[in-house]
């Protein structure tokens, strides 16, 4: 019993010396990742600025070196709790608002959710020049606040 406790006491310290220097433990991080695993297709690299950063948003979190535009999410080893967090760096690098539906799609890959995003993005830019053409001025003060993508959190909301 000791042994386990002693043990138990070692891994503890470990992950608090790792959290108090997180350049160490992401350093440490990338060091583990693990080679590209065998999928159905050939690697075909990321096209644009978008598939880029999704695709690095997915190297990070399932900690593959490379993850090709067609590759599926799950047949790289992602989980579906790991997906939600991709869609929520998504919505944090892009401003968009993915729902979490578009994990149980049978096309979860770079490609198809760059597409969304992409979409997502005119779709609000659109919208953007049409009221400037139009001369509606759709300034933050202007607009209602319900119909945000992204509302501010309860931190932003007290400043």
């Amino acid at each position: 019993m000791d042994q386990d406790n002693e043990s138990k006491s070692a891994r503890s310290n470990r992950i608090a010396l790792d959290f108090a220097n997180p350049d160490a433990l992401l350093e440490s991080l990338k060091r583990d990742m693990t080679p590209r695993p065998i999928t159905t297709g050939e690697y075909i690299s990321p096209r644009n600025a978008t598939e880029e950063k999704i695709a690095s948003i997915w190297q990070d979190l399932i900690g593959v070196e490379r993850v090709g535009v067609l590759d599926d999410f799950f047949s790289l080893g992602g989980e579906s709790l790991i997906a939600v967090q991709a869609l929520s760096r998504i919505r944090d690098r892009f401003r968009v608002e993915i729902p979490l539906t578009a994990l149980f799609t049978d096309d979860f890959t770079v490609a198809a959710l760059a597409e969304r995003v992409n979409e997502e993005l005119l779709s609000r830019d659109s919208k953007h020049d049409t009221n400037s053409v139009l001369g509606i001025n759709a300034t933050p003060e202007n607009e209602d606040p319900s119909l945000d993508p992204c509302p501010p959190s309860k931190g932003e909301e007290r400043r």
